[in-house]
């Protein structure tokens, strides 16, 4: 599926679905890992998208369940409230 045809179906999805619980940084447990208080600074920072007009990328890495996806979907929705245009998929998916 092409990119753009990705674009336009999960645009379709969100736009239908309301089944999704709402997403926030305050979700995240920074006790769950001991990195996680010594990167308290720099991953609130992120949905205030300074990266973006830095022109910096973030990847997010991790065990399963330790909070990469929560992560992403408060930057996702941070991005979409300032009207930048968003793409969500997994490394798997690439």
């Amino acid at each position: 599926m092409a990119r753009e045809e990705c674009w336009k179906t999960a645009s379709a999805a969100a736009s239908t679905s309301q089944s999704s619980p709402k997403v926030s940084i305050d979700q995240l447990d920074f006790r769950h890992h001991k990195s996680r208080p010594e990167q308290k600074d720099a991953i609130l920072a992120l949905p205030n998208l300074d990266f973006i007009n830095q022109r910096r990328d973030v990847i997010l890495i991790g065990h399963p369940g330790t909070g990469e996806t929560l992560l992403a979907k408060c930057i996702a929705m941070a991005a979409c409230n300032a009207n930048c245009k968003v793409f969500f998929t997994t490394a798997i998916d690439i």
